[in-house]
């Protein structure tokens, strides 16, 4: 009896020192993650101008220089960061992105509307497309392509993906509802299910439990699903429904141990919910509220994670306030604190348009953006802008990354900050770049503008979310 108490009460104090270590990496790294990103930087050589609008950017988990972009008119395009100056004194001024390869799309109707490299070969891409088709395309061995299906009509295309390498299943939802599942070898269908009524935005298998996939649809009452694949032949439902007060773009869960689960709307709402393989029933989420609206000619503004972090990175698109000029409200990018709704970041861009996809590198150091026709990779610098005279604010946390009209030139003191080195008489300050907005060739209208809402926690029985006004 006493042996088994104390083996117990062994067992429960490994458990208290292994959470005490996790604990501490988790803080080791955040703070390596949030050094990381006040460093991203914009350079004039990190921009890839496209002929279309930029549908999609994926990264690959084995190369993380590799990414690829897909275009409104079906073109992908593979590129990757190359060196350029040997003796850069840091990482953002010695490398530049370069395209290698461009496979030409469909045309007009061709829209890649979700992309994923192969594991483990650089060389190969699974796409899905309006042009009705979900295909493999093997950029060095055109006899490797393979398309899995091709509904050969514009009534009924292929709207999301994602892949499940251990198990070797693709999964595709279409406009109408139904997920599709794919043998990844051969293409040959394994199964197919409508699990929406409407348009399934998004598609993604958990990392932590594969057997369980999240589905995203238009249909405000069912907008997000959580299924067992393992049940779906027998039709016994979702294991959970979350519903929204708009339809949603994206449901991701967080990468880092799988126990949230993000959703972003079409309309200005970010929730975070805490997940579980038994959950049953609608948890209660963290409500942050951003607008990021969406309309006919601007690809979807969707939230995506931080590979190394807890954070939520997005594109801000802002309402103007009554009476102001068109576009005169800066758009930025902004990353949200998933635990208390905060904003910790804000970065921003010169060409001042709404950045609808924004999706980290695997290591977390390069951070791709895409704003209309344009690719922007933000990389990290030791190079600095400080403004030594910004005051503080309600949220010392927020980083603001331009919006400033200071010239590159630094003080010892300035960089001595920027690398971490203890400084005597200074006060703390926020870091801020030369940047000026220019006119953005996106299409926007002039809407009221609100005040910031507090993020906070609503029953789960609620479908509208009151607001308060932040305390400025």
């Amino acid at each position: 009896m006493i042996s088994s108490n104390v083996a117990g009460g062994l067992n429960q104090l490994s458990i208290c020192s292994w959470d005490r270590r996790q604990t501490i990496v988790q803080k080791v790294r955040n703070e390596l993650v949030k050094r990381n990103i006040m460093s991203l930087d914009y350079f004039n050589d990190s921009v890839v101008k496209f002929n279309m609008r930029i549908t999609s950017i994926c990264w690959h988990q084995k190369y993380p220089y590799c990414f690829a972009v897909g275009s409104k008119h079906g073109d992908i395009s593979v590129g990757s960061l190359d060196r350029k100056l040997d003796n850069a004194e840091d990482f953002g001024s010695g490398w530049i992105p370069s395209i290698k390869q461009t496979v030409k799309g469909s045309g007009p109707g061709g829209s890649i509307t979700d992309m994923k490299f192969d594991q483990n070969e650089r060389n190969i891409l699974y796409r899905t497309s309006i042009d009705s088709t979900v295909s493999r395309i093997d950029f060095e061995h055109s006899g490797n392509s393979l398309t899995y299906m091709n509904h050969d009509s514009y009534t009924n295309w292929f709207t999301a993906m994602d892949i499940d390498f251990r198990a070797r299943i693709l999964a595709a939802g279409d406009n109408r509802g139904y997920v599709r599942f794919f043998n990844l070898q051969d293409g040959k269908l394994i199964g197919s299910h409508q699990l929406h009524k409407s348009k399934v935005h998004h598609i993604e298998f958990c990392k932590r439990d594969p057997n369980i996939i999240v589905t995203a649809g238009l249909l405000k009452e069912s907008s997000v699903r959580i299924w067992d694949i393992r049940t779906l032949n027998s039709k016994v439902g979702p294991l959970a429904t979350l519903e929204h007060n708009a339809g949603v773009n994206a449901a991701r869960f967080n990468p880092t141990d799988g126990t949230k689960l993000m959703t972003s709307d079409q309309d200005s709402e970010i929730r975070v919910y805490p997940f579980q393989s038994s959950i049953l029933g609608e948890p209660e989420p963290i409500i942050i509220n951003q607008y990021h609206r969406q309309f006919q000619h601007l690809t979807p503004i969707k939230a995506e994670w931080h590979p190394l972090a807890d954070l939520i990175v997005i594109g801000k698109f802002p309402k103007n306030s009554p009476g102001a000029p068109k576009n005169s409200v800066r758009k930025s990018i902004e990353l949200y604190n998933p635990e208390n709704g905060d904003c910790v970041a804000e970065i921003f861009q010169p060409s001042n348009k709404i950045v609808s996809l924004n999706v980290f590198n695997p290591t977390g150091e390069l951070l791709a953006s895409g704003m209309s026709s344009e690719l922007v990779i933000w990389r990290p610098t030791a190079i600095r802008d400080i403004d030594d005279n910004c005051q503080e604010g309600d949220n010392d946390n927020l980083i603001r990354c331009g919006n400033s009209n200071q010239t590159m030139g630094l003080s010892q003191d300035a960089r001595n900050r920027l690398r971490g080195k203890n400084t005597t008489g200074t006060r703390r300050a926020r870091r801020t770049r030369e940047y000026s907005p220019v006119d953005d060739d996106d299409d926007e209208n002039n809407e009221n503008d609100k005040k910031t809402k507090r993020p906070r926690k609503v029953p789960a029985s609620s479908t509208k979310t009151k607001t308060t006004s932040k305390k400025k």
